[in-house]
């Protein structure tokens, strides 16, 4: 049986060049808890190129509307303006 992997789920909103994305991240613990449950960490792991994003609004960044949602998203770190956590 798989067992749930440890972690927490930090709510997030990223700015790029053109897109406001909020969602959720979920940033693993690992096995000497390398991560220690912090964004900042999990955001400059040089082995990682994508930010996988769930429960995602993206909207322009210029306006308030939405422009879709969805249920995953990954997002290139090179493309990310701004990172800011909204609920830990």
């Amino acid at each position: 049986m798989a067992t749930k992997p440890r972690g927490k789920t930090v709510e997030v909103e990223i700015w790029t060049d053109r897109y406001r994305i909020k969602g959720q991240v979920f940033i693993p613990l690992g096995d000497l808890g390398a991560y220690k449950g912090r964004l900042s960490d999990y955001l400059n792991d040089t082995e990682r190129t994508f930010i996988p994003v769930t429960h995602v609004t993206l909207g322009l960044l210029n306006g308030n509307e939405v422009i879709w949602d969805g249920r995953f998203l990954a997002v290139n770190k090179s493309s990310i303006s701004l990172v800011r956590a909204l609920r830990e």
